[in-house]
C-alpha cells in the first residue's frame, strides 16, 4: 500500500469522526487503524499507538491532531505559531 493510499484511507475515516474529535479532543493525537477504522486518542504518540496495537495488533496507522494541519509540530517553551493552530469557534486566548 502506498503512502498516498494510507493517507487517503486515514483521512476518509477521520472525516467521519472529525466533528467529535474537534469538539472533545482538540489538540490531542488521534491514531487510526485504516483497516478496521478503530482509533485511539491520547497525548503521546507512542503510548496512544501502543494502546491501539493492543486492540488491533495488525493495524496500519495514520494520525491526526484535531485543530492542527499536521499531527506533529515543534515548539519549545511557547505556544505554536498562530498559523499552526486553527481557532476554535467562540474560543479566544
Amino acid at each position: 500500500m502506498t503512502n498516498e493510499a494510507i493517507a487517503a484511507a486515514g483521512q476518509k475515516i477521520y472525516e467521519g469522526i472529525r466533528a467529535e474529535m474537534e469538539a472533545n479532543h482538540w489538540g490531542r493525537l488521534v491514531v487510526i487503524d485504516i483497516f478496521s477504522g478503530d482509533y485511539e486518542v491520547g497525548d503521546d504518540d507512542r503510548t496512544t499507538t501502543n494502546r491501539l496495537f493492543e486492540r488491533q495488533p495488525d493495524a496500519l496507522t495514520w494520525a491526526a491532531r484535531p485543530g492542527y494541519p499536521a499531527p506533529y509540530y515543534k515548539h519549545i517553551g511557547r505556544k505554536p505559531p498562530a498559523h499552526m493552530a486553527y481557532q476554535r469557534k467562540g474560543v479566544s486566548d
